[in-house]
């Protein structure tokens, strides 16, 4: 029988409501499995509690593991893009390396302290499960490692860095850890289902509680707003306990042996009450397009899966379709196994592609009549979808044909978010953004025989906004710019202070 490892673990409640002390038991924890070795130890008790479980919950687990895959993934992701942009917006042309990575280093240990331990208990205090997966990151989630040495942050950075992000990503990157990589090693040709789940569980588990970490790690730096990581709400199991009564009572007693009588019961009822709290908080989600609900009657079901046990949700009949076609037809109505599992993981759904380089005429709404300068603009558009803007013949200094204007993936996001909005409603801050960016683009290439003026003459008409109001904008834009050395775009600025796109929002967590 497998050994019966249990710690006194400091709670998930405990990282937001006193982070310091939570820290220091995170501390002495971590100098315990120091003394023998944890992962084959805790590798074996999880593989021992797994084979006690009903199979309809295993089943539940391999879907868990899907998820977790595919959140992961599209967490990274956005770390990529989030350290891109802070990068941009922080790099001097004249001091190529005023950038994070040198502003990390050049930090004092008691700021680089102050921030890890900010972005590491604010990882920890989403849920309970992530708060316990920091016992298995004792090499990386530190806060003395990450604060001592500003290196060792940029390591784990450099761990996970994509140098393409112009398409998405459909498999994690992991971290290296001698102490768990030795464990994958020895156990990398097994052909049980349970160790198999058991142990890429633990990995996808260490690789999110990091990264989420490290995202906040990152924002905390900077004074951004802290990732929003929404969990996601899941039916309750039908029957049974999780594992075998045996098992429970015997686990029970030990916990109960490390904690003391008295103190389990406050700690039992403490937990209780955070994670009511917790549950409160939770969502439902589609599967293929992410839209979220409250709750889980706003979506229908897959009645396939449904019928093992399994919930898979829809917001539409079209994206039951679209997910059938993509991903889910390789699970639908049928037991999962791990190789399954992952492999409708790393299938990308809708929500995770980038958008479309066609350019479709949104419908404008209602009271917005469109100039007829802004109907040609969108004619152009059409006949060249792959350009993001024109500046037509009126606003070149000579006589050249309409001049297409293409941006770079990192400030094209934003710029057709106000495009799609000053195209439907007529948005005079969203006009005034889209034209700072055709600024932005003639002071990166003078060659293009652009001027401001005639710009800015263009957008008032294709909009119907007096230059002065939109020279008034972009003053105030100008001024903004001006406080970081590269000049970058008010839109990105703007979306980066704020920082509000989902794909830099942290994502979700299928506990």
């Amino acid at each position: 029988m497998a050994t019966m490892l249990v710690f006194k673990m400091p709670p998930f409640y405990k990282a937001k409501e006193s982070p310091e002390e939570w820290d220091a038991e995170y501390e002495d924890l971590f100098k315990q499995i120091a003394t023998f070795d944890f992962p084959r130890h805790y590798f074996d008790r999880e593989v021992f509690q797994d084979r006690t479980i009903k199979q309809h919950l295993h089943q539940d687990k391999l879907l868990r593991y899907s998820s977790l895959v595919q959140s992961t993934c599209q967490l990274q992701d956005g770390l990529s893009r989030m350290i891109a942009c802070v990068t941009l917006l922080c790099k001097d042309t004249l001091r190529t390396n005023d950038n994070f990575a040198a502003r990390w280093m050049m930090a004092s240990a008691a700021v680089r302290k102050k921030h890890a331990l900010i972005g590491i208990a604010a990882a920890c205090s989403v849920a309970h499960d992530l708060n316990e997966a920091r016992i298995l990151c004792s090499e990386e989630l530190r806060v003395s490692r990450l604060s001592d040495d500003g290196r060792v942050l940029l390591n784990l950075f450099s761990s996970i860095s994509r140098q393409d992000t112009s398409c998405n990503p459909t498999e994690p990157k992991y971290f290296p850890s001698t102490i768990w990589d030795r464990t994958r090693s020895s156990h990398a040709n097994s052909s049980d289902e349970v160790e198999k789940l058991v142990l890429n569980y633990i990995i996808i588990l260490r690789t999110k509680l990091i990264s989420i970490a490290l995202d906040n790690i990152v924002r905390s730096f900077f004074g951004l707003e802290l990732s929003e990581i929404k969990l996601i709400k899941h039916a309750s199991p039908q029957t049974g306990s999780p594992s075998s009564d045996a098992f429970q009572q015997a686990l029970r007693n030990v916990v109960q042996t490390v904690h003391g009588k008295e103190e389990y019961k406050t700690f039992k009822a403490e937990t209780k009450a955070a994670k009511k709290d917790l549950n409160s908080r939770r969502f439902s989600r589609c599967t293929e397009c992410g839209k979220e609900a409250e709750s889980r009657s706003a979506f229908q079901k897959c009645i396939a899966c449904a019928k093992i046990s399994r919930e898979v949700l829809y917001c539409s009949r079209d994206c039951q379709e679209a997910n059938w076609k993509t991903s889910h037809k390789l699970i639908c109505g049928k037991p999962l196994d791990f190789d399954l599992a992952f492999q409708s993981a790393i299938i990308p759904t809708q929500s995770s592609k980038r958008p479309s380089d066609s350019f479709s005429s949104p419908k404008a709404a209602a009271g917005f009549n469109r100039p007829l300068a802004l109907l040609e603009q969108m004619d152009l558009l059409q006949s060249t979808p792959s350009l993001d803007y024109y500046a037509r013949r009126s606003v070149c200094t000579g006589n050249e044909d309409p001049s297409g204007i293409e941006f770079p993936e990192h400030i094209r996001t934003h710029f057709l978010e106000h495009r799609k909005k000053a195209m439907t409603t007529g948005d005079p801050r969203s006009a005034a953004l889209i034209c700072d960016c055709l600024l932005w683009h003639t002071e990166c290439h003078k060659s293009t025989g652009l001027s401001r003026d005639k710009i800015i003459e263009q957008i008032s008409g294709e909009y119907s906004i007096p230059v002065t109001n939109l020279q008034l904008a972009l003053e105030e834009f100008d001024e903004l710019r001006s406080l970081f050395p590269a000049r970058p775009p008010a839109a990105l600025i703007l979306a980066h202070l704020d920082w509000n796109l989902a794909y830099v929002r942290g994502g979700s967590h299928d506990q």
